[in-house]
């Protein structure tokens, strides 16, 4: 492994990204083992993601609440004035003032809405740099260690050849020896040499 480990890269992303947390496939490259730095920005990221959705689910009730409220203001605007229905007055008043509300409402949620985008842009962005950083380490370490390792498999095939030529060397100067005492001393006294010292030549 190396002596000195590489500090994190960060680079300026400019073109938009597609959001990681929403990437099945990300997920799956951490082995549901995730840096505490990266399971940090996911967090702030999926925080801003459900804003978004919750604004924008919002705004639409707000829309179409005032679409509501409005229409029965101006149903109501002909008994109110022409017949002077207090009642009916009274309810256009009432009505009014939600739309006051509504509207701040409404104001409130365009807004954050507009500013909301960037935000999940950036911090997607950061989740980017920090996913690349995490996992060129990895690689890196991955990398010295598959040299390492190979570095290995190189000394024991040696290892290997040079224990094949000791066991060539070992069964040739077997053999020999066998030849030279067999014709020395003949295959009688050799077959009982051989049931004490070898038993069955194939073990």
């Amino acid at each position: 492994m190396a002596l000195f480990k590489k500090k994190d890269f960060e680079i300026q992303i400019d073109k938009a990204t597609h959001l990681l947390v929403l990437d099945q496939k990300w997920h799956e490259l951490f082995n549901d083992k995730k840096p505490a730095r990266v399971l940090r920005i996911e967090k702030e990221l999926n925080t801003l993601v459900k804003s978004q959705g919750t604004l924008n689910t919002e705004l639409k009730e707000y829309q179409n609440l005032k679409k509501q409220i409005m229409s029965e203001i101006v149903n109501s605007m002909g008994v109110a004035y022409d017949d002077n229905d207090k009642d009916a007055l009274k309810k256009m008043e009432k009505n009014k003032r939600y739309i006051d509300q509504i509207n701040k409402k409404l104001d409130h949620h365009e807004s954050a809405l507009t500013s909301i985008p960037e935000k999940i842009s950036s911090k997607n962005k950061e989740l980017v740099n920090a996913t690349m950083n995490n996992f060129y380490h990895e690689m890196n370490d991955s990398k010295e260690k598959s040299i390492a390792l190979e570095r290995k498999v190189i000394e024991l095939k040696k290892e290997i050849q040079e224990t094949i030529i000791k066991r060539d060397e070992a069964k040739e100067k077997f053999q020999k020896l066998y030849g030279y005492i067999h014709d020395i001393v003949g295959a009688d006294i050799i077959e009982q040499y051989d049931r004490h010292f070898i038993g069955d030549k194939n073990d």
